[in-house]
């Protein structure tokens, strides 16, 4: 929750993609907790429509759309990692139908939650193991936002593997669930850091290209000024050219002293580029 507020008042400020799927993830990671620590149920929201706690437990999908899109907005995927990025909009469209048939199953067939949950335990295995694969090409990444992901996704793994070595097969004597909210935790002190990264980067890039944008502005001011000065010696020279017959020698001091002022302009030109 304290993430969640600060991270909203972020996005408001920024209005940035990457923060949206962000405060999204975290929207969703907030209620999956009130879900399944079972303050809903004691705080009696669903109240007279207990059928609501069925399609609540979709929420897991929106917690996976929008780790997603999350990732593939920070990254930058389409331009970083063209290939990769089509294999997350795949994981984001399928996330996205299977939740809309769950909901369709669940409101016109039956609440058979069972079944919900094991589709969704499938998809959940898939969407993992393509992640851990997708961490390698990742690492090779020089973009610093690729170490963030990259850091972010492992704690979250070192949460998600004992936990479910916990739940399978009992071991570490302690509830399985501390370990996702250990790497859960983890994992957002390093994607915040990250977003706070990637927008002093972003204000640093801004500024630079202003700078950048004033001084060609004002090499293209200079560059015209010069170049309207070419034009009396070239008016001169190009005169003086037709009455050169008289081979008068004010005349051919003129030209010299033209040629040598475009000579200057010329050097000068080559100076400022």
């Amino acid at each position: 929750g304290i993430f969640l507020l600060l991270n909203l008042v972020l996005f408001f400020h920024l209005r940035t993609r990457p923060f949206f799927h962000y405060v999204l993830y975290l929207i969703c990671i907030l209620v999956y907790g009130f879900f399944s620590s079972g303050l809903m149920k004691q705080w009696d929201i669903f109240g007279s429509i207990p059928e609501l706690k069925f399609f609540i437990r979709l929420n897991y999908y929106l917690v996976s759309i929008s780790y997603l899109a999350f990732m593939r907005s920070f990254l930058e995927m389409e331009k970083m990692l063209p290939s990769w990025d089509q294999v997350f909009k795949w994981l984001i469209r399928t996330a996205a139908i299977l939740m809309m048939i769950s909901a369709l199953y669940l409101a016109f067939i039956r609440y058979n939650v069972a079944l919900i949950d094991t589709v969704y335990g499938i998809y959940l295995i898939t969407a993992f193991a393509i992640i851990i694969i997708f961490l390698f090409p990742l690492f090779k990444i020089k973009d610093i936002r690729a170490k963030f992901i990259f850091w972010g996704s492992i704690l979250i793994i070192l949460g998600v593997v004992p936990s479910i070595a916990a739940l399978l097969f009992g071991i570490f004597g302690i509830d399985n669930v501390v370990f996702v909210q250990l790497g859960l935790a983890g994992e957002m002190v390093v994607f915040s850091l990250g977003l706070a990264y990637s927008h002093s980067t972003s204000e640093r890039e801004k500024q630079e290209a202003f700078r950048r944008r004033a001084v060609m502005e004002e090499k293209s001011k200079i560059y015209t000024n010069i170049t309207h000065e070419f034009r009396t010696p070239i008016t001169v020279i190009l005169g003086l050219a037709d009455e050169i017959q008289t081979r008068s020698k004010a005349q051919i001091t003129a030209i010299k002293r033209n040629g040598k002022q475009l000579l200057q302009l010329v050097n000068q030109m080559l100076a400022l580029s």
